[in-house]
Formats: C-alpha cells, structure tokens, sequence
C-alpha cells in the first residue's frame, strides 16, 4: 500500500509510503512552479519496471497536458499539451459555495463566472452531474469552459445524494429521484438569484443521463424557474427504465434500495417521471441521445420528443447514429456542442424591451376595427 486517495473539492492524496510521499511533493512543487498555480497530478500509464511513468497535469483553469517522468535521472519532459489552442487566461477558475436547503440540509455545490463580468444579474446554467451517485468538484470541466466562455455563469449542485460527502448524505437521496434531490438543484439557483448573481429570467438547466433526468424534471415541476433546457442520454421515464431487461441488466438490487420499483410504488415513479408531465413544460427543450446507448436506451428520449411534440412543445432532437453513453466520436461531439451552444445562447438573450408606441393600449398600438381589452 502506497497511499490513500480521496476528494475534498478535488482529488487528493494520503501517502502512508514515506518514499512515495517525498516523490510526490518534489514532482507537485516542480510543476506548479511551472504553471503558477495549483495543479492535479494523474499518473496515466508508466513502464514496466514503473521507473518511467506519463502524468497528467490538469486543473479547473489548466487543460490536461502530458509529462514524461523518469525517476532515475529525476526529470520530466513535456509530451502533449492538451487543447493546446485555448488560452489559459481565457478560462474561468471555479470556486466552492453552499447554502441551505429548504429542510435545513446543508448543500455543498460549485459557482464558475465568466471572466470579465460583473457577478450582477448573469445568464445561468445549472449544470446537473450524472450518477446520480456520483459528484462534481473543482477539476478541468470542458463544459463549464464552454459556458463561461459565452457569457454564462454556471451552477454545479452536489444535491443529496452526491458521493463523497459521507454515508448519511448519499442515503439521504436514496428513493428521491425527482424529490428532495430537484429540491436541492431548485433550492440552489433560487439562492443565486437572491444573492442577485443570477438574472431570474435567463436560466438554463442541462445535463447527461442523470443530469439529463433532472434538466427534464426541472422542466416539469418547477417550469417556471427556467427559459430553456437541454438534456443528453436521460432518463425520461422511471417504470420504463427499471423494466427494460434488454437494456438493464442490474446484476444487484441496487436500484431497489435506491431508486425503489416495488409493488405500490407506482405511483410515486411516475409522479417522478418527467414523460409524464410534459404538458407542465413551457419553455424550449434539446434533447440528444446515441442510437447505440446501452445504459439508457433511446427509447427514453425518442418518447419525450414525441409526447413534447404531441403536445405542441417548442422541442429538438437530435439523435447520434453509432454513439453510446456519451461521445466516443469527435464529430458527434462537435455537433451536440455547436448545437447546445447555439441553443442556450438564442433562449437566454436578454428580452427585447418592448418600444413605449408598441404597448398595448398605447395609441399606436390601436388598429381601426380592433378592440384592445388590457388584462388586469
């Protein structure tokens, strides 16, 4: 046993070995003397012997760029600077923020601003993490890049649930799919808009699989808190998902314990399935989903589209032939993000202020033959 790793806002190291340990701090001052901040250092591959290694050094404002160490001449070499064409000045760094949920609960969650921006009335995305027992924390992210580089603050919420946080908080989202864990993402924006960082009328909400799941719901339960939502490889509809052996193969009764589907629990996935209440939606929706997806069919999204269109929905689809659980080709990957940018940038424009001559019940505004009755 060389060390313990574990995460706090980002990934960290315990070494027990004393060796080990002074290797790695020599290796952690050298390469953060070089960037001029503090980095993560992933080992990716090494040689046999283990006296040759590659690392990845990354942080939230520093794309992965590759070193070769070799531990007898005690040198490393630059191999590969990843995204080499982005500037790191250009990226936003992001901070660790909290507030309380509406039970009390205290919610761990991550805030990125763009750079140059006065943190006043800003565009919003609440950028949702998959699992749902998974977690976000301060580490290279391509996709809040992507956001603040437009303009967008964004939103990470570790809702309950989140791993990493101890066994009690992530039991505490055990069958809340839908509840108490959208309470939390819901909980989080409204606390930036009453902080006044967040514009109440520009808010986006997207995410993946899970994340995508929680967009969706968000969508239904609280529609008037957004302008737009995307969703990638979500879960629309719990039954569905839960009864679809062709695609699930749960091995365990994990989902038992944590999502539910016994008998007379019906009721409670379905008030949880955001397929079955896309009459609430009031705002454009994206959907995106790989045809090839083992994890989540694409039956789920192929479903929501349908019904969202069915029910005269403002609503996009866009699905990837040969993809699966994610992007494994670049250009399905160039797609979906020129396509989510382009997305939210259109519904989270400021609205045109409406000319005073324009007005209803301005003079105008009056056209001969036509009586303006002004709701009260």
């Amino acid at each position: 046993m060389i060390g313990v790793r574990y995460t706090t806002d980002s990934p960290q190291v315990h070494f027990i070995d004393a060796r080990a340990g002074r290797e790695h701090a020599s290796l952690q001052y050298a390469l953060e003397h070089q960037f001029g901040q503090t980095v993560q250092i992933e080992p990716v591959s090494q040689s046999q012997s283990g006296n040759r290694q590659i690392l990845e050094i990354s942080s939230d404002t520093q794309p992965p760029t590759y070193f070769l160490y070799d531990r007898a001449l005690k040198n490393l070499s630059p191999l590969i600077e990843g995204r080499a064409g982005i500037a790191r000045e250009q990226l936003s760094p992001t901070k660790h923020v909290g507030y309380a949920a509406r039970d009390g609960l205290a919610i761990p969650a991550y805030l990125t601003l763009p750079l140059g921006r006065e943190p006043k009335r800003l565009p919003l995305i609440a950028l949702v993490h998959g699992g749902p027992f998974a977690r976000d924390m301060i580490q290279w992210d391509p996709e809040v890049q992507l956001f603040t580089s437009r303009g967008f603050a964004v939103l990470q919420v570790n809702f309950r649930g989140s791993s990493g946080f101890g066994a009690r908080y992530r039991q505490s989202g055990y069958r809340e799919w839908g509840q108490k864990m959208q309470d939390d993402i819901t909980d989080g924006i409204k606390w930036l808009v009453a902080e006044g960082i967040a514009d109440p009328d520009r808010v986006g909400i997207y995410g993946g699989s899970f994340g995508g799941y929680a967009a969706l719901v968000g969508l239904t339960k609280t529609p008037e808190l957004y302008r737009a939502g995307a969703a990638y490889a979500a879960v629309t509809d719990i039954e569905l998902m839960l009864s679809d052996d062709q695609w699930y193969d749960w091995g365990s009764n994990w989902h038992e314990i944590m999502i539910g589907g016994e008998g007379g629990d019906t009721e409670r996935l379905r008030a949880s399935s955001p397929l079955r209440h896309v009459a609430n939606v009031r705002v454009p929706v994206m959907l995106g989903h790989g045809s090839d997806d083992e994890r989540v069919h694409v039956r789920q999204s192929e479903l929501m589209a349908k019904a969202l269109k069915d029910a005269g929905k403002d609503v996009t689809f866009l699905e990837f032939p040969n993809e699966i659980h994610g992007f494994h080709l670049e250009a399905n990957r160039i797609r979906w993000y020129e396509s989510l940018i382009a997305f939210f940038e259109k519904n989270l424009a400021p609205r045109q202020a409406v000319p005073a001559s324009a007005k209803i019940g301005s003079h105008a505004a009056q056209v001969p033959g036509v009586r303006i009755v002004e709701a009260n």
